[in-house]
């Protein structure tokens, strides 16, 4: 891997720091709000800012990560932040409709529904898409 190559991984590894935190503050909306939109949001984040990276650039799922303002879970692994991602999720999904459950599994598939499409801004695509 040239120099270049290793200077677009380490800015894709750090925007993938960026979507976790997109992802628990989303999630933490969700917790005072209810309103499942952010879990949609946070999900597609997941699939395709998270998730998609880890594809592209084929990341050790042990490579360690400090997301930001998310700095009580400290120097965590890549599988460890998933974990927790997926365990928020999971919690939600306990009491939520079959409905909403549904588009989550749809989404973390990777469909693209346009009730969660209309929620991914451009800026939101630029700033977190590896």
């Amino acid at each position: 891997m040239g120099i270049l190559d290793r200077l677009k991984s380490g800015l894709a590894f750090n925007k993938m720091a960026k979507a976790y935190k997109e992802i628990f503050d989303d999630l933490s909306v969700y917790n005072l709000n209810h309103d499942i939109r952010y879990v949609y949001k946070a999900v597609w984040v997941f699939n395709h800012c998270v998730v998609g990276a880890i594809e592209k650039w084929n990341w050790s799922m042990f490579a360690g990560i400090m997301i930001p303002d998310y700095q009580m879970y400290g120097r965590i692994s890549v599988q460890e932040a998933n974990m927790i991602v997926l365990g928020k999720i999971a919690k939600i999904c306990q009491n939520i409709t079959a409905n909403d459950k549904d588009i989550i599994d749809k989404v973390l598939d990777g469909e693209l529904l346009p009730e969660v499409e209309m929620l991914i801004s451009a800026s939101l695509k630029e700033r977190l898409l590896p």
